[in-house]
């Protein structure tokens, strides 16, 4: 039976978007979620120990078009939602 998808994070609004993101586990990997309003549009497996730079991608595969892509602002947006998985991976 396949393994499923235990989110670790809080949902992550993407700055001037309609897009969301959350972090989470397959078994004992990362995933990174992305949704568009409440839908759900992918999962991706994350190959890193949280990489921004790999979620970074994983987001962009998810996305086809973003008016208004900030770059600064996505990792600033990504950095805490790495931070908040790390703190809530590691327990109190």
């Amino acid at each position: 039976m396949a393994e499923e998808y235990q989110a670790v994070t809080g949902v992550h609004l993407l700055p001037r978007t309609s897009y969301l993101i959350e972090l989470g586990k397959i078994g004992e990997k990362w995933a990174l979620r992305v949704f568009r309003g409440k839908t759900e549009i992918g999962t991706t497996p994350l190959t890193t120990d949280l990489n921004q730079n790999e979620i970074f991608n994983a987001i962009q595969t998810n996305i086809t078009w973003m008016p208004m892509f900030s770059p600064q602002e996505m990792f600033g947006t990504i950095g805490r939602l790495v931070q908040e998985a790390r703190s809530k991976s590691t327990g109190p």
